[in-house]
């Protein structure tokens, strides 16, 4: 399975994948980011992703853990001086 492959089955729900990314990391660069990442997760599992009933669910799924953990890491990376002073 080639990689234009893997986006065509994608393809039909990209637009909600993104927007769903957009409302929860609030930011049109990080919501691309996270549908990158999701291509890629896809292509990785490729073989359990054409086992799927629902391609879609599994797609959206994955987009929100991904954004979850993206926000996580924009608040450990901005914390208060005050925690780290002595």
């Amino acid at each position: 399975m080639q990689g234009n492959d893997i986006v065509n089955l994608v393809s039909p729900f990209k637009n909600k994948l993104f927007r769903l990314a957009l409302r929860i990391v609030g930011s049109t660069h990080e919501a691309e980011d996270v549908i990158q990442e999701v291509l890629v997760k896809v292509w990785k599992k490729k073989e359990q992703f054409l086992e799927l009933n629902n391609k879609e669910a599994w797609c959206m799924t994955v987009t929100r853990n991904l954004c979850i953990d993206k926000i996580r890491a924009r608040k450990m990376r901005t914390s208060d001086v005050t925690e780290h002073y002595d």
